[in-house]
């Protein structure tokens, strides 16, 4: 006993000091490390299962000072964390290491480009073309990123990507593990939106990698030059070992998000290493500030509302809503509107139709197809369109009933169910009992192709039941990405031991329907071992 004694102090004196070493050298380098307590417990929490207790925290005013950070850290062998808003729900923004929040000060829009005289950077799967851009730093928040676009141009244009987080999240957490968003059936993930990145490596070297390679920030830095050579004669012969495998394993449907997006790296990409990058979860190197596309805004949306008897019939009909071409196809179970109900107020809800399980599809007046009635394009077309897809729903497809939402007002109420179903789903209402149903993520976020998503939710469903377990669903139908949120006991040993156990049955059960054991929300520690 008095040797164990022994042994913890020595460990907890021998972790004191070089915290202490690594709190001197970021002084020594004109940063300002914080390691109060409550600092440190404000850092040791994201939105998952994990608690990680860093050894610092700094908070970066500039590029110069991430990779003054980096270099400590690298000469000292200190894990490093960038973190923005601390939303994500797979434990990718905590670490035992250093905690850089880049949200503090490195949150400025640097600019809106409306009509760029060239491409940003032509490859041979994207020829030269004028491509709205934003450029932004990694620390902004994505709905201050949108309001900044809309107002450089004149509301006109936006950036796509709209995770649930939205209002939280970062630019920086976005391109980690490549969000996406309701509307990622129309506008894809971040992925499809960066055009070229702002990076600092473990050492502290700056790079920027583009569409077709990557090279150092400042041409005049000869360390830098020379690591920009060697990753990229490393990376063209990664892609060459394994050519094969990347063209046929990776990038199958929307959502393969888990893993590294290697095929980016492929000759046809035209050796993209900005879009190959995005998802890596800042396991190779620190996003400071990123190029983005940016798209225009739709003139008109419509909103229908289809009930179905469960989240399997609902899914049965993705396929043929994706015909339509819509912008959204969300849905959500009847847990999480009993829940909002009863947080809420009875009025929160607007109508719903009939049923147990609900899909929110959103139409646009953008690329539509010519009407196949006598109505005119424009506001007519929108609607001729939205009735049709209502009537083919109820009459040859498996809804109790659609509900066209022409109020605005009724319109927000709903997509605010949606929204808001991630923080809502955490403590839920049972309708039937009325008793509140405390529920984790760890196996929240797979996803199939969407035409298996019906199969793949009739077996989950069944695996729960074994596993004596329940769960909402929610989600991204339209992109085949449920999230899940499901009633584990993480207290106990016993309920630990079927976390594990579940979640071992359910990736092989996502794989064996041709899916991703995360979606949108990385893989971060919840998908590993």
């Amino acid at each position: 006993m008095t040797a164990a004694v022994g042994a913890a102090g020595a460990g907890a004196a021998d972790a004191r000091a070089r915290r202490e070493e690594l709190l001197g050298a970021l002084t020594e380098a004109g940063l300002a490390p914080e390691a109060d307590p409550r600092r440190i417990a404000e850092y040791s929490f994201d939105a998952s299962n994990y608690r990680v207790v860093p050894a610092a925290v700094v908070f970066p005013r500039t590029e110069s000072e991430v990779a003054a950070a980096m270099a400590v850290c690298h000469r000292l062998g200190v894990p490093a964390t960038a973190r923005g808003g601390g939303t994500s729900m797979a434990g990718n923004a905590i670490g035992d290491g250093l905690v850089l929040d880049l949200s503090r000060h490195m949150n400025r829009v640097l600019a809106v480009d409306e009509t760029p005289g060239a491409a940003a950077v032509p490859t041979a799967a994207v020829p030269a073309a004028a491509v709205p851009t934003a450029t932004a730093e990694a620390g902004v928040v994505l709905t201050d990123l949108r309001a900044a676009v809309h107002a450089a141009t004149g509301g006109r244009l936006t950036f796509a990507p709209d995770p649930s987080s939205q209002s939280r999240a970062c630019v920086g957490g976005a391109i980690g593990n490549d969000a996406c968003g309701n509307h990622s059936v129309r506008h894809g993930r971040t992925a499809d939106h960066v055009e070229a990145l702002r990076l600092v490596t473990a050492d502290g070297l700056r790079l920027t990698a583009t569409r077709s390679g990557i090279e150092a920030t400042d041409p005049g830095d000869a360390s830098a030059t020379a690591r920009a050579r060697h990753l990229t004669a490393q990376l063209r012969d990664l892609a060459a070992d394994h050519l094969g495998a990347i063209r046929t394993e990776l990038g199958r449907f929307p959502r393969q998000v888990s893993g590294y997006h290697l095929r980016h790296l492929l000759p046809e990409e035209g050796f993209d290493v900005a879009r190959a990058l995005v998802g890596s979860e800042g396991t190779c190197a620190i996003v400071t500030s990123a190029t983005l596309r940016i798209v225009p805004r739709a003139a008109r949306t419509g909103l229908l509302v289809v009930g179905y008897a469960d989240v399997v019939e609902a899914a049965r009909d993705v396929p043929a809503i994706l015909r339509h071409r819509p912008t959204a196809v969300e849905g959500v179970d009847e847990v999480i509107v009993e829940t909002m109900r009863r947080r809420r107020g009875a009025d929160s809800v607007a109508e719903l139709p009939d049923g147990r399980a609900w899909l929110f599809i959103e139409l646009d007046d953008d690329d539509a197809p010519a009407p196949t009635t006598s109505a005119g394009r424009g506001a007519d077309a929108l609607d001729t369109r939205m009735a049709l897809l209502a009537d083919q729903l109820t009459q040859a497809g498996h809804a109790t009933r659609a509900l066209v939402v022409t109020d605005p007002v009724a319109r927000a109420d709903l997509w605010r169910v949606r929204e808001d179903g991630a923080g809502l789903s955490s403590r839920l209402t049972d309708p039937a009992t009325g008793r509140t149903i405390e529920s984790w993520p760890g196996w929240e976020d797979a996803a199939v192709p969407p035409e298996r998503l019906a199969d793949y939710l009739a077996e989950f469903r069944e695996l729960l039941t074994r596993h004596g377990l329940t769960g909402v669903m929610y989600g991204h139908f339209g992109a085949g990405c449920m999230h899940i949120r499901i009633s584990f006991d993480l207290r106990t040993e016993a309920g630990r031991a079927v976390l594990r156990a579940f979640c071992t049955d359910a990736a092989r059960l996502a794989v064996r329907h041709g899916g991703s054991l995360s979606g949108e929300h990385g893989d971060g520690r919840a998908r590993s071992e």
